[in-house]
C-alpha cells in the first residue's frame, strides 16, 4: 500500500523505496512495542512542507531509542535507517497514552562542514 500511493504520487523512484523501508522500519517498531491484540495505525499524506509524511500510532508511551547498536545483533538499528533516510522525523504523545512516530520523507538536510 505505501509503496502504491507513493509511486501514485509521482515520487521519485529512490524516494519510493526510501519511504517503503522507513514505512517497513515503523511499523515493525510499533509491532514488537505493542500490546497483542492493540491497534496500529498507519497514515500517509502530504505535509505541509509539500513532502509525504508517514505517521504510525501505536498503544506505547515510550519513545524509540537511538542506542548504539551491537554489530553482532540482529536488530536495534532502526532510529539510524529512520534518520539516514528521512528529512526528519520525531516522536509525540497521544492523548490515551500511546504515541505517535512520523517521519518527512525526502533528503536529508546537508550537515554543516
Amino acid at each position: 500500500m505505501a509503496e502504491e500511493t507513493l509511486a501514485f504520487w509521482g515520487l521519485d523512484a529512490q524516494t519510493v523505496y526510501n519511504g517503503k523501508l522507513v514505512v517497513n522500519e515503523l511499523v515493525t517498531n510499533a509491532l514488537q512495542a505493542s500490546v497483542v491484540g492493540q491497534e496500529i495505525t498507519l497514515r500517509i499524506f502530504i505535509g505541509d512542507s509539500g513532502l509525504p509524511v508517514v505517521e504510525v500510532w501505536d498503544d506505547v508511551e515510550q519513545k524509540p531509542a537511538k542506542n548504539e547498536p551491537d554489530p553482532l545483533a540482529e536488530s536495534g538499528r532502526g532510529v539510524f535507517l529512520i534518520e539516514h533516510f528521512t528529512r526528519t522525523w520525531g516522536s509525540n504523545p497521544t492523548a490515551d497514552g500511546g504515541k505517535v512516530v512520523w517521519a518527512e520523507l525526502g533528503l536529508a538536510p546537508p550537515t554543516p562542514s
